[in-house]
């Protein structure tokens, strides 16, 4: 037999000669986000007693009357959890101090079937923790809220499991990726559990009820503990479980996620028992291994779900062995809702579907799902039905403005502009460039006559950048295939347009660097002239390139204009830091009021778009990462889109000045590819607005009439 190391923890190691005094546990929970900032509503849990409590409004939770033993303590927080593996309580207080939480990470990667079966109904988690997702249809996964460290990471759907352990390395706020292969489990497999499951008071004791629940149908595989607290349960099928202790007068104890590999012994933790009057207070889901008393979210409690882990809101059970054909194998793969897609790879197999709309990528397609997209709200009261939005925010899906972004053919590598006009209906995309070549970091600005797109576009790789510009509402009718024609050639790399008060402001490259030009439209075919910045002395040391201009009106003759400046080439201490700026139009050409907002070292400030009132939302780089933050003209500065992945090129749409809401359009390759996203910048609700092969992002917004 084989242990299994990940899950094997001391027990309490010591002799009960008279029934243990309960202990209090208590601490205080800080934010990695800085210094003595605290974690209120924090869920944490003394997982092997089944105990939760939550922090209050200066960190501090307190657990009361907790038995004695070894338990792990995990708290969740938003992107912010801890684990504490060794919390040991004896009678009196353990008081475990300051605890600062770590931001969390992601896995993600792709389930492939050994077969060639749909991925559709796999589950997949981290083995002995409460994190668990479902694969989409093609085997795509991102499990989120994974505390840092060497996880165990499982997945199984009916009838199959993993091929070998899988272990993932989480680091706080990045994406470890792990691809997965499922074959389906040998007839007659089984493996043996075994543990100890103790009373809180009088502790070790005959007959404390243990059983393995099978996820998929809920069988029970069951035994009592010894005098000694030990049990055993021998023969239990290879597969995906949950493990659950109960005694009467005593709270139910739990653990999730366990694999029981074929011919291999798992040994689970200790888990003890509180009374059933613990001074801790009994909270929704504190017996639930998971924490949640609706795994799947599909509307159904686990207690009444004849699939309790992967979604099916109409339970439908063919056969009637209380087994709901969600979760069940040998189930008529044939065609029953006459839809040309087989059952066992249809997302909705009682429902004609035959194009497998999916707006949020979980198991169920929409023409089933009663949550098209996962919001907790349900689709007859979404105001945003395709759109995931807790705050049932309509403007998120019924812009006040529209965006053109750049997307790459993955067959030619040709980079191309589009067009996307977002509706509660869902999106509508238009493509206006067909031309060969890369087109992108794109601008609108609307005048008297038409809405102009400005962008930069080079035909073939040898070639200079360009400024170009076409017509939004003629390529809408006709896409533009010659851009040649509708771009200026001024012998060096033109790049990043962008427009404010009539004039279009670019970046020059200047042979080894980079200066900001400004230029009006009717003088476009000269090139403009050179911006001068008054080199006040918050310049640190003489400035090398300037770049990413970005600027807003704010009214008559005046705009604030953002930029970069490369202070030295050299000192990475220096490069790229986000200055401020004004103008008065008509041009001077002369730039006064800097504003700086230097960096630390390693930290690269890049493009940015004008935020909120008084407020700039920068991409900052950082190592092999990209966050975007916004900063105040104070200088303080917040995280807005932090999580690991490279999220660039951000383009705010201001919704009410007053309130500071508005949508965050930016790209980002959370998912393995980049792609364009809209944050609700009110809510925080994200929703991504492309998936495809190739590159896609530089989103800019569209001012309509």
């Amino acid at each position: 037999m084989i242990l299994i190391a990940a899950l094997v923890f001391s027990g309490c190691g010591r002799e009960f000669d008279k029934p243990p005094q309960p202990g209090v546990v208590l601490g205080t929970l800080l934010t990695s986000q800085g210094p003595d900032i605290p974690a209120p509503d924090a869920r944490v849990r003394l997982v092997e007693c089944g105990l939760s409590v939550t922090s209050d409004a200066s960190g501090r939770f307190q657990f009361d009357e907790v038995p004695q033993g070894d338990f792990s303590l995990r708290v969740e927080s938003g992107e912010h959890v801890h684990e504490l593996l060794d919390v040991v309580v004896r009678e009196g207080v353990r008081d475990l101090g300051t605890i600062e939480l770590t931001r969390s990470g992601w896995v993600t990667g792709n389930v492939t079937i050994q077969d060639g079966g749909t991925a559709l109904n796999t589950v997949v988690y981290i083995v002995g923790d409460n994190q668990l997702t479902h694969a989409a249809h093609e085997g795509s996964y991102s499990l989120d809220g994974v505390p840092p460290g060497l996880r165990g990471v499982g997945a199984a759907r009916p009838g199959y499991m993993l091929s070998s352990r899988v272990e993932a390395e989480v680091l706080p706020g990045e994406i470890a990726r792990e691809n997965l292969t499922l074959v389906p489990i040998p007839a007659g497999a089984v493996g043996n559990v075994s543990g100890m499951a103790i009373l809180g008071n009088p502790g070790p004791e005959a007959g404390v009820l243990v059983a393995l629940v099978e996820r998929f149908s809920s069988t029970r595989y069951t035994g009592v503990t010894d005098k000694n607290g030990r049990f055993e349960i021998p023969d239990v099928p290879a597969g995906y479980y949950e493990f659950m202790a109960s005694h009467q007068g005593y709270r139910t104890v739990g653990l999730p996620n366990l694999e029981v590999r074929p011919d291999q012994e798992l040994t689970l933790p200790t888990v003890i028992l509180p009374p059933q009057d613990s001074g801790t207070p009994s909270r929704p889901g504190d017996s639930d291994p998971n924490g949640n008393l609706d795994d799947d979210g599909d509307g159904r409690p686990d207690t009444g779900d004849n699939c309790p882990v992967i979604p099916n809101p109409s339970q439908e059970d063919s056969d009637a062995d209380g087994v709901g054909n969600a979760c069940e194998t040998g189930i008529n793969p044939n065609d029953t809702d006459g839809d040309y897609v087989p059952s066992n790879r249809d997302n909705c197999p009682d429902a004609f579907n035959p194009y497998q709309e999916n707006h949020d990528d979980d198991p169920l397609g929409d023409a089933c799902d009663p949550d098209d997209d996962n919001d907790g709200i349900l689709d007859d009261l979404d105001t945003c039905q395709y759109i995931a939005d807790p705050n049932n925010n309509p403007e998120l899906c019924n812009w006040a403005s529209q965006l053109v972004y750049s997307g790459q053919d993955p067959q030619t590598g040709d980079i191309h502009l589009y067009h996307l006009a977002m509706k509660p209906q869902g999106q509508r995309v238009t493509q206006l460039t067909t031309a060969k070549g890369q087109a992108w970091g794109a601008w609108a600005m609307r005048d008297a006559v038409t809405t102009w797109v400005y962008f930069h576009y080079r035909d073939h790789d040898l070639d200079h950048f360009k400024i170009c510009r076409i017509d939004l509402n003629q390529a809408l009718e006709l896409p533009v295939e010659d851009l040649q024609s509708h771009c200026f050639n001024w012998g060096y790399d033109a790049m990043n347009p962008a427009v404010c008060g009539g004039v279009i402001f670019y970046d020059w490259f200047m042979g080894d660097h980079w200066i900001i030009r400004g230029v009006e439209p009717a003088e476009l075919s000269m090139g403009g002239k050179n911006l001068q910045f008054q080199n006040q002395p918050m310049f640190p040391r003489t400035t090398f390139s300037y770049r990413y201009a970005s600027c807003r009106e704010t009214g008559g003759v005046n705009i604030e204009f953002g930029f970069d400046v490369d202070c030295n080439r050299i000192s990475a201490a220096l490069d790229w830091d986000f200055w401020t700026g004004h103008f008065t139009i008509p041009i001077n050409w002369w730039l006064t009021s800097n504003m700086p907002f230097l960096a630390e070292e390693g930290v690269h400030d890049l493009r940015s778009t004008p935020g909120p009132p008084g407020s700039w939302i920068i991409e900052r780089e950082v190592g092999d990462r990209a966050d975007i933050v916004m900063q105040d003209m104070q200088g303080s500065w917040q995280k807005i889109v932090a999580d690991g992945s490279l999220n660039r090129e951000p383009a705010f749409l201001s919704l009410n000045a007053e309130m500071g809401t508005g949508l965050l359009a930016y790209q980002s390759d959370l998912r393995g590819s980049f792609d364009v996203y809209v944050r609700d910048f009110g809510s925080s609700s994200v929703m991504r607005i492309t998936e495809g092969e190739g590159w896609e992002g530089s989103p800019a917004w569209v001012p309509l009439p």
